[in-house]
């Protein structure tokens, strides 16, 4: 148990040294800032627990959600959730029996970060955005929507991976950050409980 609790802890400091990302010089705006981090795992009750024990319990569990996969024109049930630790946005992701591009990352790396997620304004400034990346190599890999019971959370990944770096990947849109808003209010209205998840 100690062992995966310092291992919670070291992901915990890489992931503040997300928040610091755009402190880097970047041309482009949207750069400056990592809006989530897609992190697949194993069993996502565990990994609950276990941030649950280190005092991080901001977690929104959206169960059983289903995945329409565009580009591979799959369509599977994952198991999601939201998590803010410590200033830095989580979306958790299960796979389950359905292949997929987390199935697919979890069986080659095991749980951890997949992708980093910055925020487009439009979704016309994010096929703009495709467009630039296409004119210098760099193509979908996957475009996927999550669809659950209170909205829908569309992601664009890009095929960096294979060239040594990260899944970069972008959303656009705001039912997630209105979930978000939503679920800040009630965690301020239940700060007083030692564990907070919603289950919507």
């Amino acid at each position: 148990m100690q062992k995966i609790i310092l291992k919670s802890v070291l992901y915990f400091m890489f992931f503040i040294y997300l928040l610091n990302y755009g402190n880097t010089t970047v041309t482009k705006s949207y750069f400056k800032k990592v809006d989530q981090v897609l992190w697949v795992v194993e069993d996502l009750e565990n990994v609950i627990d276990n941030w649950a024990k280190l005092g991080f319990n901001q977690v929104i569990d959206f169960g059983i959600v289903d995945a329409e996969c565009k580009t591979s024109g799959k369509a599977v049930k994952l198991r999601l959730a939201k998590a803010n630790l410590g200033g830095a946005n989580i979306t958790w992701i299960q796979p389950l029996k359905s292949s997929s591009i987390f199935s697919e990352f979890h069986s080659h790396y095991g749980d951890g970060a997949m992708s980093l997620i910055h925020r487009m304004d439009s979704r016309d400034a994010l096929n703009d955005e495709i467009t630039r990346l296409a004119d210098i190599g760099v193509h979908v890999l996957e475009e996927i929507t999550f669809i659950a019971e209170r909205g829908e959370f569309s992601y664009i990944l890009m095929d960096t991976a294979e060239k040594g770096k990260y899944v970069l990947g972008y959303t656009y849109g705001g039912d997630d950050l209105k979930i978000r808003k939503k679920f800040i209010l009630r965690s301020i209205a239940a700060r007083s409980k030692t564990f907070v998840v919603y289950i919507w």
